[in-house]
């Protein structure tokens, strides 16, 4: 059986896709994915989480044909999503990394390649790499103060701090500057684990003290509350209500999605439930280059 991917795998493609995979009878035997024509941080991660979890797998690996794009496939190169795609399902009958197009080299440049999160060493090293190269990009090309890179260093590794203390399993970061994006230069930061999700880390200290139902919707608006924490520790790290803040700050949008709910805020505040339900938990960031100006 084999599933076709939609042609953009952004924050929308994504959803697309993973609302495709619950309608289907069965599970997939491959997806396919050679119509894609642009894919960012938070639709790859999506793809590779997919690959990732194997009780959403229903523990056998599935199979995938990658895009046909060069450009594309050249991206995925370049982040170090094709090796990890590779890795996670069975890929058929497609020219070896080294032989594709890379026509792309030198555009829009990845701020942070694929890194794979599991513990804070993990979290320590992809910070560094962002630290390392936040000055170059978001100061010198999209526009950004000292004092802004600096912040999102520091909310970049909250997020990804909290797939350490709070997912349960394992998780994806990748970032990608785009210089030349239709709206104007931005960045897409995301961040996906295929852990327990927000409502079971959350449900121990809160899941008997709110009124209403305690489901994936209450979980994820409940997320963004000042104060609120799955480690029972309130001064324990910035809180991801901290991060929205720097995000609502400079203009962007942050999104989190756990189970079968997503709560957006920033520039295009929103929630959503019904959804089709997803292991663990996914976070996409967008930052505009008006904002490095604050």
């Amino acid at each position: 059986m084999l599933l076709s991917a939609p042609s953009r795998l952004d924050e929308t493609g994504a959803e697309e896709l993973l609302d495709r995979i619950a309608r289907r009878t069965g599970v997939p035997d491959a997806i396919d994915c050679s119509g894609i024509r642009f894919a960012d941080p938070y639709g790859v991660l999506v793809l590779l989480a997919i690959g990732l979890s194997a009780p959403y797998r229903r523990g056998r690996a599935w199979g995938l044909i990658l895009p046909r794009d060069p450009a594309v496939l050249s991206w995925l190169d370049r982040c170090g999503a094709r090796s990890l795609i590779e890795k996670f399902f069975i890929v058929a009958g497609l020219p070896a990394a080294d032989d594709t197009d890379r026509r792309d080299s030198g555009r829009d440049p990845v701020l942070l390649e694929v890194a794979l999160v599991r513990e804070g060493a993990d979290v320590h090293r992809a910070v560094s790499r962002i630290k390392a190269r936040a000055d170059l990009l978001l100061v010198s090309r999209l526009g950004y103060s000292g004092l802004a890179a600096d912040r999102f260093t520091v909310a970049m590794a909250e997020v990804c701090q909290n797939v350490v203390d709070h997912s349960g399993g394992p998780g994806l970061a990748l970032a990608q500057c785009y210089l030349r994006a239709g709206s104007g230069p931005e960045i897409r930061l995301a961040v996906a684990d295929v852990g327990i999700g927000v409502r079971a880390s959350l449900a121990p200290r809160y899941a008997d003290r709110l009124p209403g139902s305690w489901d994936d919707r209450a979980a994820v608006r409940l997320a963004f509350r000042r104060g609120v924490t799955g480690s029972g520790d309130p001064d324990r790290g910035l809180g991801l209500a901290a991060v929205a803040d720097m995000v609502r700050a400079w203009g962007g949008t942050l999104r989190l999605r756990s189970g079968t709910a997503a709560c957006e805020v920033g520039a295009h505040p929103g929630e959503r439930g019904g959804l089709a339900p997803f292991p663990g938990t996914q976070v996409a960031i967008r930052l505009p280059h008006a904002a490095g100006r604050q």
